[in-house]
């Protein structure tokens, strides 16, 4: 269970997700920027 919340484990659980739902591929960069800085501003996007 704790492997759940590794980074690495936890950014291809992402990337994984965002091709599930049919995102555009941008969407995971931003989705993990976010995961990794805890915020994005919005100009950055």
């Amino acid at each position: 269970m704790s492997g759940l919340f590794e980074f690495e484990c936890l950014a291809e659980r992402l990337k994984n997700y965002v091709e599930s739902q049919g995102l555009k591929p941008e969407t995971f960069f931003i989705l993990e920027r976010v995961l990794i800085q805890g915020e994005m501003p919005r100009g950055d996007t």
